[in-house]
């Protein structure tokens, strides 16, 4: 877990400066759970507006909007 401490201190570096320590790259952005992405794929999917390459923020919009519709 030394590694996933790690990442979460550096992505809250990251959010601190507003995303734009670019010398980070993908270790300034929080770990996903392979859950999230699997929803936030699937309503990617099913949403012809979603197309190329998503961004963390969206992924993590995509799946909030998977699973507020699933609780409906």
């Amino acid at each position: 877990m030394p590694l996933a401490g790690l990442m979460g201190v550096t992505s809250a570096v990251n959010s601190l400066f507003g995303g734009k320590l670019p010398l980070l790259g993908a270790a300034g952005y929080k770990p996903l759970k392979v859950g999230v992405v699997a929803e936030a794929a699937v309503e990617a999917i099913a949403r012809e507006s979603v197309k190329g390459v998503v961004e963390v923020k969206d992924i993590e919009e995509l799946y909030s909007k998977a699973w507020r519709r699933g609780m409906l």
